[in-house]
């Protein structure tokens, strides 16, 4: 199952692990690890509930759904502009609105992300902007896996944590 799967992969020398949904970072909780456990969050800031849950210093950063930003945006259409048939029936998809207020974007990294001369904060806030702007672009491709210059990925397509 997960477990085993995410435990194989820290013995083997990974370094941090996103888990991409909900509670899914809990299946690690009855692995004995030899390791020191890194976990990227998912949706909002998981530093507490990580750090609670593993030990200080566990949560690097969390790939945050930025819901004040959305739900403004989203009342705005309804109520200001009343525009309720906009949204009606569809699924958004919300990311960068901003190169330079962070806080107006719809994806971010909080500010509990374990900055440090390698990633600073400002470095991050050059990448925002480079997507913003067009000089970096992103590729959402999932037909393929992901080509990477400075890490290396092991592709595994879609884990459930349910899979044996």
């Amino acid at each position: 199952g997960m477990q085993e799967h995410v435990d194989k992969w820290f013995r083997d020398g990974t370094e941090a692990v996103c888990f991409c949904g909900g509670g899914i970072y809990s299946y690690m909780e009855d692995i004995d690890r030899p390791y020191e456990l890194k976990i990227i969050g998912v949706d909002m800031d998981q530093k507490e509930l990580l750090d609670d849950l593993y030990g200080p210093g566990t949560a690097l950063t969390s790939a945050m759904k930025n819901y004040s930003a959305t739900i403004s945006w989203a009342l705005s259409k309804l109520i200001l502009e009343d525009n309720w048939d906009s949204l009606g029936g569809t699924m958004p998809t919300l990311g960068l609105v901003s190169g330079t207020d962070l806080e107006k974007n719809h994806v971010a990294l909080p500010d509990s992300t374990q900055w440090n001369d390698s990633f600073t904060k400002e470095d991050y806030a050059a990448i925002v902007n480079a997507i913003y702007t067009g000089a970096l672009t992103v590729d959402d491709t999932i037909e393929r896996e992901p080509a990477t210059k400075h890490i290396t990925v092991d592709y595994l397509g879609n884990l459930n944590p349910t899979d044996e």
